[in-house]
């Protein structure tokens, strides 16, 4: 995916709940997580990527992965999605 460029696509990376929950973590651990998740967008950015990083305060509203993709494939108009998980 990351190979080339594409215009008309929109990359996201997003910081979830889910993620802190599932299993007990140490909060250095989510924090480390969610920085390098934060530098991987923010280095993508700067390659050219269109990248849209949410934080964790901008999904608080989404319960889980699929609610989060469905609301930003209305607001970004995305005529497909295809994700990592």
């Amino acid at each position: 995916w990351l190979k080339s460029k594409e215009d008309g696509v929109l990359y996201l990376i997003a910081e979830l709940k889910q993620e802190t929950n599932y299993v007990k973590h140490h909060v250095q651990k989510l924090c480390a997580f969610f920085n390098a998740m934060e530098n991987f967008a923010t280095a993508l950015k700067s390659a050219g990527f269109n990248v849209l990083h949410l934080t964790l305060d901008d999904t608080h509203e989404d319960k889980h992965l699929p609610a989060l993709l469905n609301r930003v494939a209305k607001e970004y108009n995305c005529s497909c999605i295809e994700y990592l998980y």
